[in-house]
C-alpha cells in the first residue's frame, strides 16, 4: 500500500492535528468511537491536513476490509469471514465524505477507488449508499474531468446505474418511488431475479474441469425473490454453482439479486432507487468510456425525461430521491455534448416551467423558514441552474423563464446559513447580464442593483461589528452543530449548520460576487460606475 505523503509546507492546525491524534491513538478495532459525531467544524480546508487520517483510514481497510471474501464474490466467497464492521465503516465514510466536500486538493487521494470499489459489493443497504456518496463527494467540484482508472469499478458503477429496467417495462424512476407507482404485473416484474449470460471455458477452482463443458446462453429466471429465505450471498452461492456463474460476471448477478430483493417494499425500492441515482451520476461524472453511457441511454431513452418529471412529485416522493434527479441532471449538463437534451427536457412539453416554479416554491420556503423545501434541495436546484446558464442556449431559455424576478427575494435572507446560496444566485444573475444587455436592463429595472448594494453595505456593516461577538457566536454554533450531529443519525442530513468559521468563508465568497454583479449592472451604454472607489470605500480591510 502506498502511504500518502502531507507537503512539507502545509502545517496542521492545531485543532485538525488533535482530532487526527484522538483517531489514530485508538486501536483499529474501535475506530468508530472517536469518530462519532465529527462535524466540520474548521474554515475551507486543505486535504494536506488530513493526510495522516486518511492514511489512517488506509490501514483499517486494508487489515478489515480487503481481505474479506464476501465482498470479493470470487470462489468460496462463503467461506466464513468476521463479522462486517458495519458501524465503524458507516463511520469511516461519513468522516471521508465531510472532509471531502469542504477540502481543495482532494484529487491527491486516489486509494479510493480500490477501497470504495470493494465495498460496493456490500449487501448492507446503508454501506452500499454511503460508498456511493463518499464516491460522489470526491468527484464534486473536482477542477477538469476525473477519469476512473479501475475498469472494474467502471463495470460496477454501470451495473448499479440500471437499476430494475426501463419504462418501457413499468420499471422507471416514478413507478420505483411513488406509492402506487407500478401495478401488479410491473410489481411481479420487479421482483423477479432475470439474468441471462453466455458459458465460457472460464477456468474456476469451485468447479471441476469436467464439470466446464457447459457453454451457450445461460437463463437465470427466479420470480418472488424477495421471498426466498436465503440471505443475498447464500442465494447468490446457489446460483453460482448451480448455472456455474463465472465470476467476471458475479458481481452483475448480486447486482441483479439486490434490487429484485428490494424491489418487495416501498422504503427498500426508493433507497436503491437512491444507489442507483448514485451511480449514475459518478458514472456520468468519472466514467472514462463513453459507450457505457450510449449503452444506458440506447436501453433507457427516457430517463433523462423521467429525471425532470420525478421533480414534480411533491409528496409522493421523498425529497432525498428528487435531490439525486437534480444532481443527476447537473452531472449531465456538465456535459456540453448531453446540456442541449437536459435544456430541452426542462423548457417543453409538459415540463416548461418546472425549474423556475420549483425555484420560487423553494427560494419562498427557504426565506420563511419552513421545512417544507430543504436548504441542501435548494442548493441541487442552484447548481443546475448555474450549469444551464454557462451557455448562451440556456441563459437564454432561463432568463426567458423568468429566473431574474425569481432569484431576487434571495438577495434580502441574511440568515447566515444560506449565505451560500445567496452567492449561488448571485452568480447566476451576473451569468444573465453577463450574455444579455436586456437581462441587465431587467436586473436594474426590477431594482435588482439596488438590493444588491443594500446587500453589500450588510456584508460590510457585519464585518466590521462580528469582532465584538465572534467568541460569544462560535461558542453558541459550537454546541448547535454537536446537538445536530447527535440528533441526526442520517450520513446527509438534510438541515446541514455550517460552522462560524465556514460561515466567514462564505461571506468572503458572497462580497466578491456582490462586487462583481455591481460591476455588471451598472454598466449600460454611457454610465460605468467607478468600482475600485466604492470597493476601498465597503470593504477596507475586511475585504480579502
Amino acid at each position: 500500500m502506498t502511504k500518502l505523503k502531507r507537503r512539507r509546507s502545509s502545517e496542521v492546525p492545531p485543532k485538525i492535528k488533535s482530532f487526527i491524534n484522538n483517531v489514530t491513538t485508538t486501536p483499529l478495532e474501535n475506530i468508530e468511537e472517536p469518530l462519532k459525531g465529527f462535524v466540520w467544524e474548521f474554515d475551507k480546508g486543505d486535504f494536506h491536513h488530513w493526510v495522516d487520517l486518511f492514511n489512517h483510514f488506509d490501514s483499517y481497510f486494508e487489515k478489515h476490509i480487503k481481505p474479506r471474501r464476501d465482498l470479493q464474490v470470487e470462489d468460496n466467497f462463503l467461506e466464513s469471514d468476521p463479522p462486517f464492521p458495519r458501524e465503524a465503516v458507516l463511520q469511516i465514510l461519513c468522516v471521508i465524505r465531510i472532509i471531502l466536500e469542504n477540502c481543495t486538493n482532494k484529487h491527491f487521494y486516489s486509494s479510493y477507488e480500490q477501497h470504495l470499489s470493494n465495498l460496493l459489493a456490500s449487501t448492507d443497504a446503508d454501506v452500499l449508499e454511503a460508498c456511493l456518496q463518499t464516491l460522489a463527494a470526491f468527484l464534486k467540484k473536482t477542477l477538469g474531468r476525473y477519469s476512473i482508472r479501475d475498469t472494474s469499478l467502471n463495470t460496477k458503477l454501470f451495473s448499479l446505474a440500471q437499476g430494475w429496467g426501463g419504462k418501457d417495462e413499468g420499471l422507471g424512476l416514478i413507478a420505483s418511488t411513488a406509492q402506487n407507482g407500478c401495478d401488479p404485473v410491473a410489481f411481479e416484474l420487479g421482483c423477479t431475479l432475470h439474468f441471462e449470460f453466455y458459458a465460457l471455458d472460464e477456468v474456476s477452482s469451485q468447479v471441476s474441469a469436467t464439470e466446464q463443458s457447459t457453454q451457450g446462453l445461460q437463463i437465470i429466471h427466479l420470480p418472488n425473490v424477495n421471498a426466498c429465505p436465503e440471505t443475498d450471498l447464500e442465494l447468490l452461492n446457489k446460483l453460482v454453482v448451480e448455472y456455474k456463474v463465472p465470476p467476471s460476471l458475479r458481481f452483475s448477478l448480486l447486482t441483479r439479486l439486490r434490487f429484485a430483493r428490494a424491489f418487495g417494499s416501498l422504503a427498500s425500492r426508493q433507497q436503491y432507487t437512491c444507489i442507483r441515482l448514485y451511480a449514475f451520476i459518478v458514472l456520468v461524472q468519472a466514467s472514462s468510456d463513453a459507450d457505457d453511457l450510449v449503452s444506458f441511454f440506447n436501453s433507457e431513452p427516457e430517463f433523462i425525461n423521467e429525471l425532470v418529471s420525478l421533480l414534480s412529485y411533491e409528496d409522493e416522493v421523498p425529497e432525498k430521491i428528487r435531490i439525486r434527479c437534480l444532481l443527476s441532471l447537473v452531472a449531465l449538463s456538465q456535459d456540453r455534448s448531453r446540456q442541449s437534451t437536459v435544456l430541452a427536457a426542462v423548457t417543453s412539453g409538459g415540463h416548461r416551467g418546472i425549474l423556475s416554479s420549483l425555484m420560487q416554491k423553494t427560494i419562498d420556503s427557504v426565506i420563511s423558514d419552513t421545512s417544507k423545501w430543504s436548504v441542501v434541495f435548494s442548493e441541487a436546484l442552484l447548481s443546475l441552474v448555474t450549469v444551464l446558464v454557462s451557455s448562451s442556449s440556456g441563459c437564454s431559455a432561463m432568463r426567458e423563464a423568468g429566473f431574474i424576478p425569481t432569484l431576487l427575494p434571495l438577495l434580502k435572507d441574511t440568515d447566515p446559513q444560506h449565505l451560500h446560496l445567496v452567492a449561488t444566485a448571485v452568480h447566476i444573475l451576473e451569468a444573465f447580464m453577463d450574455y444579455s444587455n436586456p437581462a441587465a436592463a431587467l436586473f436594474r429595472e426590477l431594482g435588482g442593483l439596488d438590493d444588491t448594494i443594500s446587500r453589500l453595505k450588510v456584508e460590510v456593516s457585519h464585518i466590521e461589528n462580528c469582532s465584538k461577538q465572534q467568541g460569544e457566536d462560535s461558542d453558541l454554533r459550537a454546541r448547535n452543530l454537536r446537538v445536530v450531529a447527535s440528533a441526526s443519525s442520517e450520513l446527509d442530513s438534510m438541515l446541514p449548520l455550517y460552522s462560524e468559521a465556514l460561515v466567514a468563508y462564505h461571506r468572503r465568497f458572497l462580497m466578491k460576487a456582490l462586487l462583481r454583479a455591481i460591476s455588471l449592472g451598472t454598466y449600460a451604454s454611457g454610465i460605468l460606475l467607478v468600482f475600485m472607489d466604492l470597493k476601498r470605500v465597503c470593504c477596507p480591510s475586511a475585504y480579502v
